[in-house]
């Protein structure tokens, strides 16, 4: 890459732009002579042709800044589809149509505790199991509880497995709840569960107890009815 020395501007008179070109005694360029821009990066911010590219340049923007707003200001339709409103309304109809679940409500049942043996392997004994005589923790008993809309379970449970709350929530056809004693300290306090499904108009199953220290376990047969 050289420099081409173009010389000394030309006059007033001879310049293609007249006579507001700079007076500047020599321009050094890569440019050629006579190229545009040689004469170009010449000019000053008053001539002509520097006022008409930014008179250019203004429109542009203008005509920018116009399509904007045009955008801008549009309001978006408020009328809905029908296909939209079709489907709307059917969702609607569809869940108002849906029956309550059947297991919501409050629920009541008696049940009757055994003594129950846990399975060992053959060879195998626990004396803890085996010194269980079946006189604790053994008759009757009943458990109330409550299935909300959203599946909860609540209710309480006394008789000979002790009192205590219960918790939990409806599963496949029926519920399943957690048996916690009101007192854990307490002499014969019991925790278990209870599983149950639902048949017919009653939530038929089966109640598993403990002691605290696991040494007696009773187990238990219970079908529970609407209140």
């Amino acid at each position: 890459m050289f420099f081409v020395d173009t010389g000394p501007l030309p006059s007033s008179s001879s310049s293609p732009y007249g006579s507001t070109a700079p007076r500047s005694p020599r321009y050094r360029t890569r440019l050629g002579e006579n190229h545009p821009a040689s004469w170009w990066r010449c000019l000053g911010e008053n001539h002509p042709a520097s006022l008409l590219a930014r008179a250019i340049a203004l429109f542009v923007v203008a005509l920018a800044a116009i399509g904007c707003g045009s955008d801008a200001g549009s309001t978006p339709s408020t009328t809905a589809s029908p296909v939209a409103s079709a489907s709307v309304t059917a969702s609607a109809s569809a869940s108002a149509t849906v029956p309550d679940d059947p297991r919501m409500g409050a629920w009541e049942g008696k049940f009757d505790a055994k003594r129950f043996k846990p399975s060992l392997d053959p060879g195998v004994s626990d004396p803890e199991w085996a010194a269980d005589d079946g006189k604790s923790a053994i008759g009757a008993g009943t458990m109330t509880l409550a299935v909300d809309s959203e599946g909860h379970v609540s209710g309480t449970f006394d008789g000979a497995l002790g009192e205590g709350t219960l918790s939990g929530a409806t599963a496949d056809r029926g519920v399943r709840v957690t048996l916690t004693p009101r007192d854990a300290t307490a002499a014969g306090a019991m925790s278990g569960t209870l599983v149950a499904d639902q048949e017919g108009d009653e939530l038929v199953g089966e109640v598993r107890a403990s002691s605290m220290d696991a040494r007696t376990v009773r187990v238990a047969s219970i079908r529970l009815a609407k209140k």
